[in-house]
C-alpha cells in the first residue's frame, strides 16, 4: 500500500509519514517473522510453553 494512502486512513496511521518505504518494508517483514515465531513453536511442539508469554510481549508492544 502506498504511504500516502495509508496516511489518509486516519490519525492512527500518520506515523508512516516519518518512515521511508524501505523502513516500512523492514517493519512489515519483522512483523511477519514475529507472527511466525508465535505460531510455529506451538504447531511443531517446540517449547509451546513460551508461546503465551511471547504473545503478551508482542501484543503489548503493538499499543
Amino acid at each position: 500500500m502506498p504511504k500516502e494512502k495509508s496516511a489518509d486512513m486516519g490519525a492512527s496511521t500518520r506515523w508512516v509519514e516519518g518512515f521511508s518505504p524501505g523502513a516500512l518494508q523492514v517493519i512489515d517483514a519483522l512483523e511477519l517473522l514475529a507472527r511466525a515465531g508465535l505460531v510455529l513453536p506451538a504447531m511443531l511442539d517446540i517449547a509451546p510453553v513460551r508461546v503465551p508469554p511471547a504473545w503478551c510481549c508482542c501484543s503489548s508492544a503493538a499499543r
